[in-house]
């Protein structure tokens, strides 16, 4: 059997549920591995509000706060960028470019 491509929040849930009615050994361990790989593939998924919204559920469901806190920054990031272009009319100074939970760019805005 060979591990998926790419992961799903719905995959991180069955598996993290399927655990807990198993009452895995591993649990910690398996619910770290996979609080890892769901921070990668929320960070692919970083400009697209339902699967940023589909992962924050996710990580509260699964309890993994790491993942929890990157999609909470993503969507007020997304949040703050709508906002921008639909109620300002070039009046804020700038926005930050957030890769990870690190700034990697600031922009002048108008």
């Amino acid at each position: 059997m060979t591990p998926p491509e790419s992961i799903y929040s719905s995959l991180v849930n069955d598996v993290i549920e399927t655990a807990r009615r198993l009452r895995s050994l591993n649990f910690p361990k398996l619910r770290n591995a996979l609080e890892e790989e769901s921070i990668k593939a929320a960070i692919q998924d970083h400009e697209n509000l339902e699967a940023v919204l589909l992962w924050f559920i996710c990580s509260h469901d699964c309890a993994m706060p790491t993942l929890h806190m990157v999609c909470l920054a993503y969507v007020a990031g997304i949040h703050a960028n709508q906002y921008l272009r639909d109620f300002t009319e070039g009046s804020m100074v700038g926005i930050a470019l957030l890769k990870g939970s690190s700034i990697v760019g600031l922009y002048k805005i108008g």
